[in-house]
């Protein structure tokens, strides 16, 4: 797979507060000065807008460079995303933690493993057309496509267009995320070019499409 494009890239950690705060802290002064400090453009302002249960939420910030479109403050937790890797988000993160505790006193300590998850969008271009690699489904799509001609429309043939992998969840638990992989709406079939949305790091994400692409060279050799 080539990447194209990181569409967007989402790091979530979990922590608990400890410590005690510097004296003459102003906990609404420490807000401004996060603001100030990476650059955000938006950020609390009103009395509702503090609220660590619901978010207290900052839109479009400086990284080194790199643009934090949403970063949010919540009790349990901080979570930051942009058009970015997930790596630089989670630098972010933890450069969020040591300046937070630097300038407060307050320590964000996160809990034993997993407290940390990831979300990971990318455009990608692939050397086999999914077409290709599922033939066997052609015929599928042409009898759809002639069902639909006898109504009276005028399609193309229905191709497959889309992969998602789900983990079926325990019973009384969250839905997992899914895991996709589309054509990029928008562009022509023949293009090649794919939408795909993991639950994983930047790095881990293209590991999967490469493994996924030999996958379909595999099942389709002469694609």
């Amino acid at each position: 797979m080539k990447l194209l494009s990181t569409l967007f890239g989402q790091c979530i950690r979990l922590s608990t507060p400890e410590g005690a705060f510097n004296q003459n802290t102003h906990h609404a002064n420490l807000f401004r000065d996060l603001l100030s400090h990476y650059g955000f453009l938006e950020g609390p302002s009103k009395l509702e807008d503090f609220d660590g249960d619901k978010g207290v939420t900052f839109r479009r910030g400086v990284f080194k460079g790199a643009t934090i479109e949403r970063f949010v403050m919540f009790t349990n937790g901080i979570l930051a995303e942009g058009a970015l890797e997930t790596d630089t988000v989670q630098e972010f993160l933890g450069d969020v933690v040591k300046w937070w505790h630097a300038q407060s006193g307050i320590l964000m300590v996160h809990p034993a493993p997993p407290y940390e998850a990831f979300a990971s969008n990318l455009e990608v271009h692939s050397e086999i057309d999914l077409t290709s690699a599922f033939k066997p489904l052609e015929a599928i799509g042409r009898l759809v496509t002639d069902k639909l001609k006898g109504y009276g429309w005028t399609y193309k043939n229905y191709e497959v267009s889309k992969i998602a992998l789900q983990s079926e969840a325990p019973p009384g638990s969250a839905e997992q995320p899914e895991i996709e992989f589309a054509r990029r709406v928008g562009r022509p079939f023949s293009d090649q070019v794919y939408f795909s949305s993991a639950p994983l790091r930047t790095v881990d994400h293209l590991e999967y499409l490469n493994q996924l692409e030999a996958v379909f060279r595999e099942i389709s050799p002469s694609a």
